[in-house]
């Protein structure tokens, strides 16, 4: 079965739109941090704050990387980047109220898997056209 095919089979129907939303906000930081920014991994706090959860939503946010694992739009990253502070597929958090707390990273399986999920979404983002070099 076709990639793509594997995406739209196992899409969720969900009737939250803040999950929906953060799962959106999640794969979106996954493409501009790994195709735009040319990094390798990617993490929850790389969401923007205006796109991040609430007080009272934030056990969403374990559905939400759940549900995309499941749909096998991430997978979890295990490798060591010691230049990078990430040992174990682990880093601590860049935000400034996260207490030091270390999380846990992810990779996309495939960008055309990413951008087909956004737009079975209808999420509103511009596909990008990878730089070849930098």
């Amino acid at each position: 079965m076709p990639a793509d095919c594997v995406a739209v089979s196992k899409i969720i129907c969900w009737e939250n739109p803040v999950l929906q939303g953060y799962c959106c906000a999640f794969v979106k930081a996954g493409i501009d941090r790994t195709i735009v920014g040319m990094e390798i991994c990617f993490g929850p706090d790389d969401i923007p704050e205006e796109s991040q959860l609430e007080e009272k939503d934030c056990h969403l946010q374990g559905c939400a990387v759940t549900i995309l694992l499941n749909a096998e739009i991430i997978i979890p990253y295990y490798g060591h980047l010691p230049d990078q502070r990430i040992f174990g597929g682990r880093r601590m958090s860049h935000r400034k109220n996260a207490k030091n707390r270390k999380i846990q990273l992810y990779q996309l399986t495939s960008r055309g898997l990413a951008e087909s999920f956004l737009e079975h979404n209808k999420a509103n983002f511009d596909p990008v056209q990878g730089e070849l070099f930098k």
